[in-house]
């Protein structure tokens, strides 16, 4: 048993050996390049996250921009609204006040019908201030991901740039090594 493992072990070996002698050997100047090639994609890359990051970022600014602005013009629709509903509130009461039947009977009709109105232009007004709401909380979201994506892929960026500079430098080494053997 002990000798069919080691047989086995031998033959893994010799197969192994054979088959990374049938790699073709890739000479010094191509590798490097492909190193250099590389590392200049994921600068690449890393630079196209941080323009992406203050996209997002310039979108939060100006999304926060217009829900804040969005968000007064509703508060104060609201407020408005509500003076409305209580000026008009007045003017009828005192004719609810008055001796004749009718008067008060039109009064009160007449203010339920205004209430109802002013209740739905309320409610109406207060479902937009919650949206803008909604869009000023994705607005400050959106603003803190882009400035800390932003932030995250600049760090990146200097280890990136220090490796292609590293392999630009190997790849000039390589060369310089293979021209002075050519002498």
């Amino acid at each position: 048993m002990n000798r069919f493992f080691l047989l086995l072990l031998l033959a893994l070996g010799a197969t192994a050996e054979a088959s990374a002698q049938d790699k073709p050997k890739v000479d010094k100047v191509t590798q490097c390049q492909l190193n250099l090639d590389k590392a200049t994609a994921k600068v690449s890359a890393i630079v196209e996250g941080i323009e992406k990051s203050q996209e997002m970022e310039a979108e939060g600014v100006s999304l926060l921009k217009s829900s804040k602005s969005e968000r007064k013009a509703l508060a104060k629709q609201v407020k408005q609204l509500t003076k409305q509903l209580a000026k008009s509130k007045k003017k009828l009461d005192s004719k609810m006040k008055s001796k004749d039947r009718e008067a008060v009977a039109e009064a009160k009709a007449e203010y339920k019908d205004l209430s109802i109105e002013l209740k739905a232009e309320l409610k109406e007004a207060n479902a937009k201030l919650k949206l803008a709401d909604k869009d000023y909380k994705n607005a400050q979201k959106l603003l803190v991901k882009g400035k800390e994506g932003a932030k995250r892929n600049k760090a990146k960026l200097k280890a990136a740039e220090q490796g292609e500079e590293v392999a630009r430098e190997k790849l000039d080494a390589a060369i310089a090594k293979q021209e002075g053997e050519e002498d």
